[in-house]
């Protein structure tokens, strides 16, 4: 998965626009399998949620990863779980009223086992956000040398 690779991303790569209630992110992503197994490969993918233009009004926001077996017309059907939530924050909050700053930047959970996901947004009061959110590659350090060789050494 390529860092500019459309499918990671589940908002518009400018963001989501949120003004009321409960929104979903514009895409899901699909794992690709009907049981991924999230946390076998070396690498974990990495759940970024982060402000585009900063929170508006006044209220709450908290955002949640969700999951399903099935989809419709690209948004989530059938049994949907939650996965993961992050805190209720007040929409004042550091993290959402500075654009660019993350809100969540955790490894994707072994729960996302089901083949697609998705983002609820959840505001509260007249509380506003852009937001994006994607699946990142996490960092790699596999092609830099973090300490000397001790190999063939008395």
């Amino acid at each position: 998965m390529g860092m500019t690779d459309v499918a990671q991303y589940f908002t518009a790569k400018t963001g989501d626009a949120v003004t009321a209630g409960s929104t979903a992110s514009s895409n899901i992503i699909d794992l690709g399998r009907t049981k991924p197994q999230i946390g076998v490969g070396q690498l974990p993918l990495v759940l970024e949620i982060r402000t585009v233009v900063p929170g508006g009004g006044s209220g709450n926001i908290n955002f949640i990863l969700r999951k399903s077996a099935t989809q419709t017309a690209g948004a989530l059907s059938g049994t949907i779980t939650q996965i993961l939530a992050t805190p209720v924050v007040a929409q004042n909050d550091a993290r959402l009223a500075t654009a660019g700053k993350y809100v969540l930047r955790v490894a994707l959970p072994y729960e996302a086992d089901q083949q697609y996901l998705d983002v609820l947004a959840v505001l509260s009061g007249s509380a506003t956000i852009t937001y994006l959110a994607r699946l990142a590659e996490a960092p790699s350090d596999k092609h830099t040398q973090v300490m000397a060789s001790n190999v063939g050494q008395p």
